[in-house]
């Protein structure tokens, strides 16, 4: 998770909160090794979900945050950015119906090369969670630190 950040806009501060995600398990599944660290079970993001609305919390796009980064928009008093990233199949079958009976969208980071792998999203689990309101972004093709990457594999990796 990230911690919250500030803004001006129109002489009047704003906090943002973002939050960012990897995998989120059933109540059994086990996080892989890489994963431990950032990986949650779906009851306890199910928890957060329901303390954040009943706090009164709304979600915001990266297009609104942008905007009104810019002057050119408006947010919520109380705006939410949640990110998820990696792909996982999780994110369509454990978050995404979490996040619509709460109420709230998610920005989705995909590792290209994952998509349609095993434990990964589809291109369809994609295209449904865009058509409920989700929005999708790219962690390039293997989700590889850029500024290690000479300049060829950085255009690869983009």
């Amino acid at each position: 998770m990230t911690a919250p950040s500030s803004a001006t806009n129109n002489g009047s501060a704003r906090r943002v909160l973002a939050l960012t995600f990897h995998d989120v398990l059933d109540e059994e599944g086990q996080p892989s090794a890489t994963d431990a660290f950032s990986s949650l079970r779906a009851g306890e993001l199910e928890r957060l979900l329901s303390e954040l609305r009943q706090r009164g919390y709304q979600s915001a796009s990266s297009r609104a945050l942008r905007a009104w980064q810019r002057g050119a928009g408006s947010i919520a008093e109380r705006a939410l950015l949640l990110t998820f990233d990696g792909a996982y199949a999780s994110h369509f079958t454990l978050v995404a119906p979490l996040l619509v009976r709460h109420r709230f969208t998610g920005l989705f980071f995909v590792p290209t090369e994952r998509i349609g792998q095993h434990g990964s999203l589809s291109v369809e689990q994609l295209k449904k969670l865009a058509f409920l309101g989700m929005e999708i972004g790219s962690q390039g093709m293997t989700n590889r630190p850029l500024t290690g990457l000479s300049q060829a594999e950085c255009l690869k990796e983009l």
